[in-house]
């Protein structure tokens, strides 16, 4: 796949995982031993820390309505609006019981799940903000770990 290099000329070089190492450093313009101090902090002004965007969270009313759109549950109410037309009324309960529980399970066990996903994301996330010299460049943004 064609690549600019650092003079602006297209070049056919390889993807990043296709190339060893020290093809990728000098396509980079870095060594093994990394960035110092100095080139750290000015990439970190520069891009800001290395870290990843929330984005905007579900309320528990919207992860609720959110259950009620998987092609199995809507199979379902289907299945009970057919049956309370016909006169069922126990099958149409049953049925309406069964998606209400179904909800209320995946709203419960998804919310927590969702709110400590990013958590579990930042553990150790502490180590990843060094540079070359072992002294801490930067961080994630975080306030809490």
């Amino acid at each position: 796949m064609p690549h600019d290099d650092k003079a602006g000329k297209e070049t056919n070089m390889k993807e990043y995982y296709q190339q060893t190492v020290s093809e990728v450093l000098e396509r980079v313009g870095q060594t093994q031993a990394g960035w110092n101090s100095a080139q750290a902090s000015e990439l970190l002004e520069k891009h800001g820390p290395n870290a990843l965007r929330e984005g905007k969270r579900k309320n528990v009313l919207q992860m609720f309505a959110e259950q009620f759109r998987d092609l199995m549950v809507i199979i379902l109410i289907i299945a009970a609006v057919i049956s309370m037309i016909s006169g069922n009324a126990e099958s149409t309960l049953v049925i309406f019981a069964v998606l209400i529980i179904n909800a209320v399970l995946g709203t419960v066990q998804g919310h927590p799940r969702r709110r400590d996903a990013g958590n579990r994301f930042h553990t150790g996330c502490a180590g990843r903000h060094r540079c070359s010299g072992g002294r801490r460049y930067g961080g994630c943004g975080r306030t809490r770990h």
